[in-house]
């Protein structure tokens, strides 16, 4: 994370706009279905879809904008009046993001796309009118929070994976056509993005193209929110199996991105020898600046 910190960033950003994109086309179809029940041909409506889904992603992001300038405001207006007290500090940032999510979620709008906006806001903005310790503070709790359901969702993840197996030899190809399909469209809209940026900046940087080769096998490293989703959905009568099928098919391709991918990121960068970037700091604004 220090040696390549740009690279970091693009992952974890990447990661964020998947899980974004996911959450918001889930959630347009959940808001569509009683009306997709309700008509004669059970197709779904792509352009409709398309609209929506914009407008919950767009709807969602204005959202954590708002709150996290909102709560930034805040902060600098009360920043000599709680600067003795980091706790305090540190609770409007909390809340800040708990508002966000709530406030999104209500109309069935992403969540998690607000949460992510309204942490960039305050982050960039916030952190000026927070002292070292509630700096400190609230960098160590929101780890610490991160980190306990993050630890319980693999835990599950581990537990159930051994009742989930596929039961025959087309689950297990599905499965894996599926994998290396995201592997093939990955690669062609990465690199697809890459030669755009070259020829508009007139530049190729071999680095830059190493890094586009981890994004996309970073792609492929399905996190938790699909299954999660998938847990929400109510079967219709006769339709558990396809559910269920659903289900052990989204915990498999996540139990064989996640841990043989993931833990194998460090020997990729190895093997692709990305250029350290040297004379980097991540520094933190200091009180008064």
């Amino acid at each position: 994370e220090k040696e390549h910190p740009t690279l970091t960033s693009q992952m974890f950003g990447g990661t964020m706009v998947n899980d974004a994109v996911v959450i918001a086309v889930f959630n347009t179809i959940h808001r569509m279905e009683s009306e997709i029940n309700n008509q004669s041909e059970m197709t779904l409506d792509m352009i409709r879809l398309g609209k929506e889904s914009l407008v919950v992603s767009f709807a969602s992001i204005g959202i954590g904008i708002a709150v996290g300038l909102l709560i930034s405001a805040i902060l600098r207006l009360l920043k000599k009046l709680i600067a003795d007290n980091p706790f305090l500090q540190m609770s409007f940032i909390l809340v800040g993001g708990y508002i966000s999510y709530m406030v999104s979620e209500k109309p069935n709008f992403a969540g998690a796309l607000s949460i992510f906006c309204a942490g960039v806001v305050l982050a960039h903005y916030a952190s000026y009118s927070l002292s070292e310790k509630g700096r400190a503070i609230t960098k160590v709790t929101l780890h610490f929070l991160g980190f306990i359901p993050e630890s319980f969702i693999y835990a599950y993840l581990g537990l159930y994976v051994f009742t989930s197996f596929p039961d025959n030899y087309v689950a297990a190809l599905y499965i894996i056509s599926i994998i290396v399909f995201s592997l093939c469209i990955r690669a062609v809209t990465m690199l697809f993005l890459f030669f755009i940026g070259s020829i508009t900046t007139c530049k190729i940087s071999s680095n830059e193209f190493k890094r586009t080769l981890m994004m996309i096998i970073a792609g492929l490293i399905r996190g938790a929110i699909p299954f999660s989703l998938s847990l929400i959905i109510h079967p219709h009568e006769g339709e558990e199996k396809q559910v269920d099928f659903l289900q052990k098919t989204l915990l498999m391709i996540i139990f064989c991105t996640t841990p043989t991918l993931g833990s194998m990121v460090k020997l990729w960068v190895l093997c692709l020898a990305l250029t350290t970037e040297s004379g980097y700091e991540l520094s933190v604004p200091k009180q008064g600046e």
